[in-house]
């Protein structure tokens, strides 16, 4: 692996060499969902990731070390932390910069910050913190991601899995039978692309379904959103589609 890290020299000096690497992190995908012209509540552009995921990128560091940095940046006013997302099972949280001004200026230092999945997250719905113990290597070409899965990760999996069913059988009973998704279906999607992957296009497909529902709802409304006709259908193309789009950045 060869993939180097790098921080602005002034930010180290303020605030030392990990919370500098850090910051050059946030500043990376900030900007980039800056251009695209998404993530934006409240007067800032933010980024979302796990601590789990930021260790992932930084081997060096474990999830306490990322915590204390992100809590240094946090006191120091570099960073503000917030929660945009839908469903109450999500735990990511989001950051952005207090001085969005000072921060978002060009100033990557030669970083890219894993391309490929975390690139094209931005672009979904957030996702839940599952606490599944990955571990992720990184290569420079298409930055691909393996995990290793303990036993009791499985077990944790698993009780997900049951969760995200339990949840969709309660929108069935709303919405009708239809959106019974089959359990096995939701166990190979989720070993297929990842369980944090497959909550992301389910909070999609719940998001649509919200907005269906209010503009059928409305007379008003001149262009009616279509309801979704078959939720398990359109999660298992949902997943292979936005996925392929990852893999090619």
């Amino acid at each position: 692996m060869s993939q180097s890290h790098s921080f602005n020299v002034e930010f180290a000096e303020i605030y030392g060499i990990e919370c500098a690497i850090l910051i050059n992190h946030f500043q990376f995908w900030i900007c980039q969902n800056q251009k695209m012209g998404r993530n934006f509540h409240d007067g800032r552009t933010w980024m979302y990731q796990t601590q789990k995921e930021i260790c992932a990128i930084y081997p060096y560091w474990t999830e306490d070390m990322v915590h204390k940095y992100i809590k240094k940046l946090v006191d120091k006013g570099v960073l503000v932390v917030g929660n945009y997302n839908k469903t109450k099972f999500d735990q990511t949280k989001w950051y952005a910069f207090k001085n969005q001004e000072k921060f978002t200026k060009p100033s990557n230092d030669g970083m890219d910050p894993v391309k490929g999945r975390n690139q094209s997250r931005q672009t979904t719905e957030p996702i839940p913190d599952t606490k599944t113990d990955t571990k992720k290597t990184t290569t420079t070409s298409k930055q691909k991601v393996v995990a290793v899965v303990s036993d009791e990760d499985k077990k944790k999996q698993e009780e997900n899995i049951n969760e995200l069913h339990k949840h969709l059988m309660k929108i069935a009973k709303k919405c009708g039978d239809h959106w019974k998704i089959p359990i096995d279906l939701l166990r190979i999607l989720a070993r297929k692309y990842g369980y944090e992957y497959l909550i992301a296009q389910v909070n999609n497909m719940i998001s649509q379904e919200e907005k269906a529902a209010k503009s059928q709802s409305n007379a008003y409304t001149k262009t009616k959103t279509k309801k979704i006709e078959n939720p398990t259908t359109w999660i298992k193309l949902s997943c292979e589609k936005n996925y392929a789009m990852s893999e090619k950045h």
